[in-house]
């Protein structure tokens, strides 16, 4: 995977093994004990007769050739899975992840032509090619979409309890699997929210963000600044002159944190700041040092306090 993300070379690189891969023949199903059947059969016909030295360079070639074929096996499977049986390389349906790591952020143009944003620590499973009848993709953490107007195929977005259907707009989801809040917020457009564990449908308009709680199972609808909410697509992050109540919003956004403060903190003191790479730690110590506030920083939150 990080060789993947390194440059876009090597992902074409990829998609070119891996399609010369599934177009050379059907992958046999991987039963049990078939590994160790296979690589004994390699084993029988490359096994030479004739020199000790023959032998050796052999051995040390079958070793290699094996590692291959069992990771082309692995590979080919990887993206079987999900598919209900072995079958036609021209009927089956090529899954790609599209997968974040816990300090990234980037974006992927899906086979439609809609984008897709990543936030970190998230992952998006969509199809090779989309169907006739609909385009569906799978999020694990949180996404922007822009999403390319197809009346024929509705854009569907799953999400655990939470299916975002659209035709064309702009919003972004969140769910994360070790936070208890799922949100979709619209930014242009309009989307449908179904939720299936209470047998729900909700539309939202234009600033409208959606809140859903899984251990309670209650929503909420409430008018937002939507292009708040996607701060994080940005390559910085730029306030001047800006409320301190104001910036910790934004970095609650950027950061994709829980910031929580005292009420008697100095929330109108005015100041400047611009983020770019910094970890969210070098930025809450720059603020205790440009601002009256403490800072205590765990993981996914941030206390405030007032010095």
């Amino acid at each position: 995977m990080e060789w993947l993300q390194q440059k876009e070379e090597n992902k074409k690189q990829f998609m070119q093994l891996r399609d010369i891969w599934l177009a050379s023949t059907p992958i046999p199903h991987a039963g049990s004990g078939y590994t160790e059947q296979a690589f004994q059969r390699f084993i029988q016909q490359t096994k030479p007769t004739e020199k000790i030295e023959t032998k050796k360079h052999s051995l040390w070639f079958t070793r290699i050739a094996a590692a291959v074929i069992l990771s082309l096996i692995c590979l080919g499977g990887g993206y079987w899975l999900g598919t209900d049986r072995w079958s036609k390389i021209e009927n089956a349906v090529v899954m790609n992840h599209f997968i974040m790591g816990k300090e990234s952020k980037g974006s992927i143009t899906l086979p439609d032509g809609s984008i897709a944003w990543l936030n970190a620590e998230s992952e998006l499973t969509y199809p090779e090619n989309f169907s006739a009848s609909e385009r569906k993709v799978q999020l694990k953490g949180e996404g922007y979409f822009q999403v390319k107007e197809d009346k024929k195929r509705p854009f569907w977005v799953e999400t655990g309890d939470i299916q975002v259907e659209v035709l064309g707009t702009w919003f972004d989801v969140k769910n994360y699997e070790n936070r208890n809040i799922t949100e979709t917020t619209l930014l242009s457009g309009s989307v449908a929210v179904y939720i299936s564990s209470i047998n729900r449908r909700l539309t939202l308009k234009p600033n409208e963000k959606f809140v859903w709680n899984k251990n309670e199972h209650s929503y909420s609808v409430d008018s937002v600044t939507g292009s708040d909410y996607i701060l994080w697509t940005n390559d910085r992050l730029v306030m001047t002159n800006e409320r301190l109540s104001d910036i910790l919003f934004r970095l609650e956004r950027w950061y994709n944190i829980e910031i929580k403060y005292d009420r008697n903190i100095p929330h109108d003191t005015r100041l400047s700041l611009t983020v770019r790479r910094e970890s969210k730690e070098e930025i809450f110590k720059l603020l205790e040092l440009i601002a009256p506030v403490k800072c205590k920083i765990n993981e996914h939150n941030v206390m405030i306090h007032k010095k």
